[in-house]
């Protein structure tokens, strides 16, 4: 019994090597192996068909080049349910938001609070009561426009890492009476 198992083991194995090899004759000529580089290798695109959420495939002969472009229209899982677990879970978000809170001058008391788990608001009391004016909107406005681009990425990093397309970024200064004085809102659309 056991030889048969080893007679059929091995004739199964030279089947095998038989259909899967080809045997070619091959010439000197041809037994030399040269590489060709190029500076531009032939590539080739597959394009899904327009109902097809298959990511686009760039294909290229040399293994050195290989992408893949996904389009917009491919849902990914999004890791974090909430702002306070994207927030635990990513240095990034955590280092920027350290900086902006961190900028006000000594005359603010700042602290960094999430609402309705869709806003992430910096508020900035004021130590000493001031009066309110166009003046002080005006300059608030203006630097807070300037850092616009650094409150719109922090949101699109959240939009990224939960599953809410609807988070903003709130900028609020209170007197110290607890009143809120300036409020301004930001979020990645134009």
């Amino acid at each position: 019994m056991r030889k048969i198992l080893i007679l059929l083991t091995v004739t199964v194995l030279i089947l095998a090597l038989t259909a899967c090899g080809e045997k070619t004759e091959v010439s000197e000529q041809e037994s030399e192996i040269s590489v060709i580089l190029s500076s531009e290798p032939e590539r080739s695109i597959k394009e899904p068909s327009e109902e097809s959420d298959i990511p686009l495939i760039l294909e290229s002969n040399t293994p050195e080049i290989s992408m893949i472009e996904f389009s917009n229209d491919i849902e990914y899982i999004k890791p974090y349910r909430t702002l306070q677990e994207c927030i635990d879970h990513s240095e990034n978000i955590k280092a920027m938001i350290e900086s902006l809170s961190n900028e006000e001058d000594a005359n603010t008391e700042n602290q960094v609070i999430i609402e309705n788990d869709t806003r992430l608001v910096f508020e900035r009391t004021l130590k000493e009561n001031i009066t309110y004016s166009d003046t002080f909107a005006a300059d608030t406005e203006k630097a807070l426009n300037e850092k616009r681009d650094e409150f719109v990425e922090i949101v699109n990093l959240f939009e990224w890492g939960i599953d809410n397309d609807n988070i903003t970024v709130v900028v609020r200064y209170r007197d110290t009476e607890g009143n809120v004085i300036f409020e301004k809102e930001f979020d990645n659309e134009e």
